[in-house]
């Protein structure tokens, strides 16, 4: 979903994959990093910063909910969803990333 061969190697952002892959993994996981994703948005509004934060901690929520067996998995799985936002990074950082809500510029 991220680098798709039927689309030139051009795809998403894996943020819905990765979610979805993670719910088939451990519901109080998922579960967990919705809830850390919905309170970032409420706070910032901004959906990319909040997958970001999301996938950062992602890795010790794993562990700490004692699936430090897949804890190397998951952080493998952020360190692309990461490497993914790059645009965004650059984006947030120059304060031009686009708020959930706001009007097109």
């Amino acid at each position: 979903h991220l680098y798709p061969i039927f689309f030139q190697f051009q795809g998403g952002k894996g943020v819905a994959t990765a979610i979805g892959a993670i719910l088939g993994i451990s519901l109080p996981l998922a579960g967990a990093l919705i809830v850390i994703w919905l309170a970032v948005v409420a706070l910032t509004r901004y959906s990319s910063l909040a997958a970001l934060v999301t996938a950062l901690i992602a890795p010790a929520i794993a562990i700490a909910l004692g699936l430090s067996t897949i804890a190397y998995a998951i952080a493998g799985i952020s360190a692309l969803l990461i490497w993914r936002h790059r645009a965004n990074i650059q984006r947030l950082m120059a304060g031009e990333e686009d708020k959930l809500g706001a009007k097109k510029k």
